[in-house]
C-alpha cells in the first residue's frame, strides 16, 4: 500500500481515501465508481475534468462552489484552455499530459493558481479516472484555498509538488523557488 501521509488537509485526504477505496485493485477507478455521498464534506472544493484525446483538451464536467468562486463563474462545461488562455494552457499541458499518460497522482502545496494574475495559495490533489479500464479520460480534483496574495512580485519556496506513480507507487517530491512574476503552473 502506498503511503500518503504527505497529504495534509482532512477534506483532501477524505477524497483520496474514497478514490483509493473505489479503485480497489485496479490502476484507476472510473468516474461512475465515485459516490458523492462519500465525498459530501468536500463537494464544494471538488472538480472533474474530462479529457478529450482527439483535441487534447480538458473540459470541466463539474466544479464545486468554492472552485467557481475563485474564477467568478461556473466552470462546468468550460474548457481549461479557454479559462487559462492558449499560452498558459500549453505551458501547463506537459504536466497534465504526464498525469494522463503515466498515470500518476499529483499533490501540490503552496502556489496553486495564478493564471489570471491572482495568486491563490492552498493545496490541490489531482487523481486520474478511467472509463474503459485502460486509458485515463478524466481527472478528479480537489482544492483547498488558504488565501490569496495581493503582491505579484514575490519570492517563495513554499510550493511543493509530489507525484505518485500508480504503477510503481514511487513518490517524487519537488520544491520550487520563484522570484518576481508568478509562473504559470499546472
Amino acid at each position: 500500500m502506498v503511503d500518503f501521509a504527505h497529504v495534509e488537509d482532512e477534506k483532501i485526504r477524505s477524497v483520496l481515501a474514497h478514490w483509493l477505496d473505489v479503485r480497489g485493485d485496479r490502476l484507476c477507478p472510473s468516474r461512475t465508481d465515485l459516490d458523492p455521498l462519500n465525498m459530501r464534506a468536500a463537494l464544494e472544493i471538488v472538480f472533474i475534468l474530462d479529457f478529450e484525446a482527439e483535441s487534447r483538451r480538458l473540459r470541466y464536467r463539474l466544479s464545486g462552489e468554492k472552485v467557481n468562486d475563485v474564477y467568478g463563474v461556473s466552470l462546468a462545461g468550460r474548457y481549461l484552455d479557454e479559462i487559462l488562455g492558449a499560452e498558459a494552457y500549453e505551458k501547463s499541458w506537459s504536466r497534465n499530459e504526464l498525469l494522463i499518460k503515466v498515470p500518476y497522482i499529483r499533490y501540490n502545496i503552496g502556489y496553486i493558481y495564478g493564471q489570471r494574475r491572482e495568486i491563490w495559495l492552498g493545496q490541490r490533489l489531482l487523481l486520474p479516472l478511467v472509463t474503459n479500464g485502460r486509458s485515463v479520460d478524466g481527472i478528479l480534483g480537489v482544492v483547498v484555498f488558504t488565501g490569496r496574495a495581493v503582491d505579484t512580485s514575490f519570492e517563495t519556496e513554499h510550493y511543493t509538488r509530489t507525484e505518485t506513480n500508480l504503477w510503481t507507487g514511487e513518490h517524487v517530491k519537488e520544491t520550487l523557488r520563484f522570484y518576481g512574476e508568478p509562473p504559470i503552473l499546472s
